[in-house]
């Protein structure tokens, strides 16, 4: 069983689809911190506008609940999106980089590849092999199915 030139492409796009979802986190995660910094300088011009006398103290107190909801949803929010995404990241093994680095090159299957991608083949009684991979996750984030037949 070798690794062919669509082996190798196939290494390469799962690392580069989970580097592209890794800088889409940090980009939603900066987005978050901006609306709740955003909603933060809002109230303080809404508390502006009740010592100007622009709005009653009833409207003030009724508004400013309403945006402490909302920064403390933002700030639940974001909590979520960085332990998820801290998650994710350690779910994805430093290993995982270092071997489609040291791997990619070689055109065919060798132990060492073997031992670092795959933790078991199974033959079926439909004359099918599964190949189940150490990494699942991590090939499925390129839209593969974890499951590979050799023709």
């Amino acid at each position: 069983m070798g690794m062919n030139l669509t082996g190798r492409r196939s290494l390469l796009r799962a690392r580069k689809a989970a580097e592209q979802e890794k800088d889409a986190r940090k980009r939603d995660i900066e987005d978050m911190r901006f609306r709740m910094e955003r909603l933060k300088g809002d109230k303080l011009g809404l508390y502006e506008e009740y010592v100007e006398g622009s709005i009653s103290r009833e409207e003030y107190v009724s508004r400013k609940k309403a945006y402490d909801q909302r920064i403390e949803a933002a700030k639940i929010e974001l909590e979520e999106a960085a332990l998820t995404s801290k998650t994710i990241e350690e779910d994805l093994p430093e290993e995982v980089e270092v071997a489609v680095k040291q791997y990619s090159e070689q055109d065919e299957l060798s132990n060492e590849m073997a031992k670092a991608f795959v933790e078991a083949v199974y033959v079926c009684s439909n004359e099918s092999i599964e190949i189940r991979w150490r990494y699942g996750d991590f090939w499925n984030r390129d839209g593969l199915s974890g499951r590979d037949s050799e023709k």
